[in-house]
């Protein structure tokens, strides 16, 4: 006795393989507006702790490990210190973003063009 079934199923009893194409097309289709939100929102919220002259770039928009978007985001840079202060600022409040919060994204801070800079809000 197998509890594994032999054959083919009936013709009647065949999966309907286009309803489930379509589905894995909208549900991709949906992933990538998401990524691509959750870089406009991280541009804003990064030119909001950084200052002016951030550029957000979406690299990948499913990476592996479940992310489903990899974030470039080119920041002006004075000094580590003030840039890690900015950083940890910045993730804190992806954190308590609504959109940002509940799409799992990777983000990558890049140091913006040193001649680009402009001075960041005080703190």
């Amino acid at each position: 006795m197998s509890l594994i079934p032999r054959g083919q199923p009936a013709p009647d009893q065949q999966p309907d393989v286009s309803s489930l194409v379509q589905g894995l097309q909208e549900e991709e289709r949906r992933q990538g507006w998401e990524a691509d939100a959750a870089r406009w929102r991280a541009g804003a919220l990064a030119e909001a702790i950084f200052g002016r002259g951030v550029i957000p770039r979406l690299r990948y928009a499913r990476t592996a490990l479940g992310f489903r978007a990899l974030v470039e985001l080119e920041v002006p840079f004075r000094d580590l210190d003030d840039h890690q202060s900015r950083e940890h600022r910045f993730l804190a409040e992806v954190g308590r973003d609504e959109l940002l919060a509940r799409i799992p994204a990777l983000f990558v801070f890049t140091p913006a063009d040193p001649g680009a800079l402009v001075p960041a809000p005080s703190s």
